[in-house]
């Protein structure tokens, strides 16, 4: 999965043919919020250009972020435009920060420690 454009993925799926044979596949999927959580929607098969871009797409790329939970030193490796994104364009654009946690779970815990 490598994301891309406004918090769009390629999505590289394997599949078998009628004859038996595994093809691989490239689709371009966003998240959405359904039901009060993100789920990921199929929007389109990716372009060639956008699978020779994900195919070219270095491993300096990658930023990894320590998860916002003090109490936790889990790692989260996520590219770093939409790291740049959650630092820069969203606190400008919507007034607040954006914490990263490394799981559910863990957003929880910080949650109910910061509520007392």
């Amino acid at each position: 999965m490598i994301t891309c454009g406004n918090m769009g993925f390629i999505k590289k799926i394997n599949r078998k043919d009628k004859k038996g044979s595994i093809k691989t596949y490239y689709y371009y999927y966003e998240y959405i919020k359904s039901g009060g959580k993100w789920v990921q929607k199929y929007v389109r098969q990716a372009t060639p250009e956008e699978v020779a871009a994900t195919h070219n797409e270095d491993k300096k790329d990658i930023a990894i972020i320590t998860c916002a939970n003090p109490d936790c030193d889990n790692q989260i490796k996520m590219p770093r435009s939409q790291k740049r994104r959650l630092y820069t364009t969203y606190p400008l654009r919507y007034n607040r920060f954006q914490m990263v946690y490394c799981s559910e779970a863990c957003q929880q815990i910080h949650d109910m420690a910061l509520r007392g």
